[in-house]
């Protein structure tokens, strides 16, 4: 009996070790994923529809956007950011990253992001969101997003 727990024992901790992560992989998916944002904003910034998908999204992405059906696959991506940017251009964008998990190729953020949204007719108004982001790493390295989810935050 005494054997068997130890077997046991052995076992679960060598297998546990193999599931924690490592803070190096966190520190590289980090990196990588402030890097597609850093791609990212120039061209959300511009209003270019077809730039911004490219930069941050998988092929097979799905974007869910409050209120509206989700997007899935880059076109359908595309066509939903050029109909937002043709009815509002987005300025003064900022994104803050709180936290970053990783399970092998598959990373986990959870962040802010807020933008000066410039409706073509009307007032510019602040948004402010929170959003949690699934990103798998491509066979080149970098990290593209492939599930993004935000909901906006209240008016502080």
């Amino acid at each position: 009996m005494h054997r068997s727990l130890a077997v046991v024992a052995a076992v679960l901790t060598s297998a546990s070790g193999s599931w924690a992560q490592r803070p190096t992989d966190v520190q590289e998916a980090r990196a990588g994923i402030a890097a597609t944002w850093a791609a990212f904003k120039p061209h959300w910034a511009a209003n270019h529809a077809r730039e911004s998908v490219a930069a941050f999204f998988t092929d097979d992405a799905i974007n869910m956007i409050p209120g509206t059906p989700s997007d899935s696959g880059r076109a359908a991506i595309e066509k939903r950011f050029a109909a937002g940017f043709a009815a509002s251009t987005m300025s003064e964008v900022t994104q803050t990253t709180d936290e970053v998990q990783v399970a092998g190729q598959t990373a986990y953020e959870r962040g802010t992001f807020s933008q000066k949204v410039t409706p073509t007719t009307g007032q510019p108004s602040m948004q402010r969101a929170r959003y949690l982001a699934i990103w798998r790493r491509q066979p080149d390295g970098k990290w593209k997003c492939s599930r993004f989810l935000f909901n906006d935050l209240p008016p502080s």
